[in-house]
């Protein structure tokens, strides 16, 4: 969607498991985030924002918003890994067997690409030459820094299943890496990788949520933290990179009336809450 000032974006995350049960507003703990009305009542749903009390004892508060109710949450979801094919069809003595891996690494231009070689000698099956297949696939990733890939084999097939990445602030999202692969020669046998299992990111992943949350902050209003609107605080960030998250997702359009017309302007909220967290606070008598 297209941003501007008038465009609102947070991002809330809390270290407990659900939303917080504080019947107002004024007693909010920290780290609770929490649905009120306008009189600063607790409301499972209606005309109202959300609230969340920083560390620091701030409350950050959406825009009013009309909320369905707190039944959209969804359960965190590990990210799942891709996995390809590869069935080594034929055996035949003297020929060249090859397999390509073609992706393309954060930060870089251009396809990275690996080959796995085998020239096929007498007394070679397909269950040997995908195991040769493999074995110069691993050889040739195991020169770099990283390890993008798990490569092995079952019988004639040759499996590939893509790794969660490294996580590091606004350079590396933690996600696996979007590949293909093929076996290309001999050329009589040339044929793509079978998908046999789609990659998800999943719900809640932690690097996921943390990267949302260093997005939102210089992304919410041109005067968050008193400064440009891409001005990052990294060190405030509440999402453990290790954490597990609950999530509800919220998104809201609207229309702000101009001088020339009316202009879209989306409120999005994304709620995160622990999932193996703390629960809520009881309620203040």
């Amino acid at each position: 969607m297209g941003y501007s000032a008038k465009n609102n974006l947070k991002v809330f995350v809390s270290p407990f498991t659900a939303q917080s049960n504080q019947t107002i507003l004024s007693d909010l703990q920290i780290g609770e985030i929490g649905f009120y009305d306008r009189a600063g009542a607790i409301a499972a749903s209606g005309l109202g924002r959300f609230a969340w009390k920083k560390a620091d004892g701030t409350v950050i508060r959406s825009k009013e918003i009309t909320f369905a109710g707190w039944a959209g949450i969804q359960s965190y979801a590990a990210p799942t890994m891709e996995v390809q094919t590869i069935t080594v069809p034929t055996a035949t003595a003297g020929v060249l067997y090859q397999v390509t891996i073609e992706t393309k690494l954060p930060g870089m231009q251009g396809e990275y690409i690996k080959h796995g070689n085998h020239k096929a000698i007498t007394g070679d099956t397909t269950t040997t030459i995908a195991a040769a297949l493999a074995a110069s696939l691993n050889a040739n990733f195991s020169r770099e820094e990283n390890s993008y890939f798990t490569i092995t084999t079952s019988t004639n097939t040759v499996i590939i299943t893509a790794k969660l990445q490294s996580y590091k602030k606004a350079k590396f999202q933690g996600r696996p890496l979007n590949f293909k692969s093929l076996l290309n020669h001999p050329q009589d046998d040339a044929v793509l990788a079978v998908l046999t299992t789609a990659g998800a990111d999943g719900i809640g992943y932690g690097p996921y949520v943390a990267e949302k949350e260093m997005f939102a902050q210089g992304d919410s209003d041109a005067y968050r933290f008193n400064s440009w609107p891409n001005s990052f605080d990294w060190d405030a960030l509440e999402t453990s990179a290790a954490g597990e998250y609950d999530a509800l997702i919220i998104s809201e359009d609207g229309a702000i009336k101009t001088a020339m017309d009316l202009v879209t302007a989306n409120q999005d909220y994304l709620l995160f809450f622990d999932s193996a967290g703390s629960a809520p606070i009881a309620d203040i008598v």
